[in-house]
Parts: structure tokens; sequence; C-alpha cells
């Protein structure tokens, strides 16, 4: 039965016969298992002229092709039947090993049961002489191999349902790891102070200068005049900026005050009367 296509099995690929193949009698093999599926004799070739023609090409460049693919073991020599009965002495062919077994079709179950019921069915019509019981049997049948055509593909869906959930599923894992990862602490907020709003500082900030610094809210308020009368100046640090300031206070040196010695009674009157007398009392 011919063919309109040929069946290539990828082991192609992998077969070092043809992999060691030069690529002109790698085309060659190819064109042969082409015409031998045209020809529809379980791989018979036609005769060396035949093949030759077909190809577009010389019976000696086909006959050069037969002869490295026979050492190959992928072509062989047909011994026809009626020439070996009768004697006649035949144009001599070739066919290609294992074409039959490899060009085989393959069907499913149900794909065979289908195609032996629909040929019932075809039969059928043709034969009107049939009864209406048999055609209601045949169509039973037929629905039968519908419904279990339908199971498979039933199953089929329910395969790849199964699969897309499994992704779906493996998708919201990573995502739920990728939220879940350890974010880096957000920076602590600064509040305002002073009169006019511009010294920044946290909680913490504001705290530790209470601590260590009895008098932080007089030079917190100090900056805080300072930044409004030059509003160009900037300080990246408020908080080590009245550190600073306070450090350096605290490193000047006290101013010592020096109480007046007071003076007795007789010493003051001496004075006015010296004066009086314009005299110069030294003490």
């Amino acid at each position: 039965m011919k063919n309109n296509w040929l069946k290539l099995y990828h082991e192609i690929l992998s077969d070092p016969k043809m992999g060691t193949m030069s690529d002109h009698l790698f085309r060659r093999t190819i064109e042969l298992f082409l015409l031998a599926g045209s020809e529809g004799k379980d791989g018979l070739l036609p005769e060396v002229n035949g093949i030759a023609w077909a190809l577009h090409t010389t019976p000696k460049d086909i006959q050069t092709v037969i002869s490295q693919l026979k050492k190959l073991n992928i072509i062989e020599d047909y011994f026809d039947p009626i020439s070996l009965i009768s004697g006649t002495e035949l144009p001599k062919r070739y066919i290609v090993k294992h074409f039959a077994v490899r060009q085989k079709s393959e069907q499913t179950k149900s794909e065979s049961n289908r195609a032996y019921y629909e040929k019932k069915r075809l039969n059928k019509t043709e034969i009107q002489t049939e009864n209406s019981e048999t055609d209601t049997e045949i169509q039973t049948e037929i629905q039968y191999v519908d419904k279990e055509r339908d199971k498979d593909i039933d199953k089929d869906k329910e395969k790849i349902k199964k699969e897309i959930k499994k992704e779906r599923e493996i998708k919201n894992e990573i995502q739920s790891e990728f939220q879940t990862e350890t974010l880096p602490p957000s920076k602590p907020q600064k509040h305002r102070h002073g009169n006019f709003q511009h010294v920044l500082l946290t909680d913490e900030e504001f705290q530790r200068l209470q601590n260590d610094f009895g008098q932080a809210a007089e030079y917190i308020q100090k900056l805080d005049d300072y930044l409004e009368n030059n509003p160009s100046k900037h300080y990246a640090n408020h908080n080590l900026t009245i550190r600073n300031w306070l450090n350096k206070d605290a490193q000047k040196p006290q101013a010592t005050f020096v109480k007046p010695q007071q003076k007795s009674w007789l010493e003051v009157a001496r004075e006015i009367d010296a004066e009086e007398r314009g005299e110069v009392i030294d003490l």
C-alpha cells in the first residue's frame, strides 16, 4: 500500500551507520526510503534504471550507492519468487531491510476500535439491506468507543490540571519565601524641637542628651535660634552638633569672681575725714 508519508526514527541521529555517511550518501539513503514508501511494496525498490530516472541521476551513481548501503546492511538483494520458479531472468532489484516493520502504522486501542466500527458503519451505509437493528447496534458500539475516547481525554485534562496546580504551588512557595525574608530595620523617626522647630532628634537622642547633659534643652534652643537666623546653614546631624557645643563649653575655664573685702566703720570714717582734709590714706 502506497503511503503519502514516511516514518523516520529519532535513532537515525545517533546511529553510527547513518552518522558516518557522506552528505551525498545520506541524501540518497533518505531518497531511497521515500521511493520505497511510494512504491508501497514493503520496501521493494524499482530496478536500477527506474531509481536513476526517479532521482534524476545516472544508473552508475545508483549502483555505487546501493553497493555502499549493502555493506552497511541497510539494503539487500531481492529474489523474485516468480523468477526462481520459472527460471526467467528478471532485472535485478533491491529491498530496504525491515522497511515493512518500521513503517507499520501504530494506533491506540481506542483509535483502532473506532476505525473498525467506522468501517462497519460505512459498509452498512453501502449495503442498504441491513436492518435497523444492526444499525442501532453499530451506533451503540460507536458511542461506546467515543465514551472511551472521552475518558482518555478527561484523563489527559486531569493530568494537565495537576501539573498546573503543582506549578502554582511552587510559585506561591517561592513568593512566600521571598516575602518572609528579613528586611533591614527602618531608621528611627526624628521629631522637631525648639521654638522654631528646626532641630531634628530621635526620641533616643533627646533622652540621652538629657541624661548626659543637664542643660541639653538650652543648647537645643541655641541651635534652633541659630538655624532660624541662618537659613542657608545646614547640619547633617543635630544630635552630634549639640554634643560638640556642650563638650566645648565644658572645657572652657570658669571665670572666678572675687568678692570685694568689706570695710569696717573705722576705716570708712578715716577715709571721710581724710577727704575733708585733702589727704590720701593708704589702706
